[in-house]
């Protein structure tokens, strides 16, 4: 295959103690059983396990600004990168993720579990108005829901076109990242390689023993407890973080 250690690597954002102590387990998961591949931290200092760590400004509480921005952000000599969020850990070898790139797709993503594989149910209270505007433009709400917390893809101009608006989409509402997904594949379509929740095992809803490699221990690298009815780079979103937590925004 022809990706390599040099040219391959996983994108991991986090910030706030919750997510940084995740994505220590996450980092050191990728180094045991994919250790040749480079493994980057965005974070605003060093954890340790990672191969390089990108200091990039803490934006939004959610992080979500960093990451719709991984194709700028992560080192540039990757051509394949996989995205995996900061409560993802890897239980084996996951080299299906990069080979499917180098058969010629641009990006591999699973869809969401259960109920929430359709995107009619991706409305929360603080949402419905993204929700709508979503629906409206893609003319439905029977479409399948992608999971956002593991992704790979390779660096081409469809992918380069697609990050740069999933950014700007998100930029919109500034808050979750799956409608500003959908959107922008909306506008720039991809050679898209779907894959089922055993690649992005969710702890919460699927059986460990299901998974092909990936579990999302999901909600456990959130800084924040309840509901943001506004943009996560707002003071009110800052204003939300648990006082138990070191990094509260001054």
């Amino acid at each position: 295959m022809p990706w390599t250690g040099k040219n391959t690597g996983v994108y991991v954002v986090a910030y706030g103690d919750p997510a940084r102590e995740c994505a220590k387990r996450c980092l050191k998961s990728v180094a045991k059983f994919m250790p040749k591949i480079g493994r980057a931290l965005v974070s605003d200092k060093p954890l340790g396990p990672e191969t390089v760590c990108l200091c990039e400004k803490d934006e939004d509480i959610g992080a979500r600004s960093v990451k719709t921005r991984m194709y700028e952000v992560a080192p540039q000599e990757w051509e394949y990168v996989l995205y995996l969020d900061a409560d993802t850990e890897l239980i084996a070898p996951v080299p299906y993720l990069f080979d499917v790139l180098a058969y010629g797709w641009d990006m591999a993503i699973c869809v969401n579990p259960g109920k929430y594989a359709i995107i009619k149910n991706m409305v929360r209270p603080d949402n419905k108005d993204e929700c709508t505007y979503t629906y409206d433009l893609l003319g439905t709400d029977q479409l399948l829901q992608l999971q956002g917390g593991v992704m790979s893809f390779r660096r081409n101009e469809r992918t380069a076109a697609f990050f740069a608006a999933w950014h700007d989409e998100w930029h919109r509402w500034a808050k979750r990242d799956q409608g500003a997904l959908l959107r922008a594949m909306h506008s720039h379509p991809l050679k898209l390689w779907i894959l089922g929740v055993e690649w992005n095992t969710s702890t919460r809803y699927n059986p460990v023993e299901q998974s092909a490699g990936i579990l999302h221990h999901q909600m456990e690298a959130r800084r924040w407890k309840g509901i943001i009815n506004g943009r996560l780079d707002s003071t009110e979103a800052w204003g939300m973080m648990h006082p138990d937590f070191e990094d509260v925004k001054k």
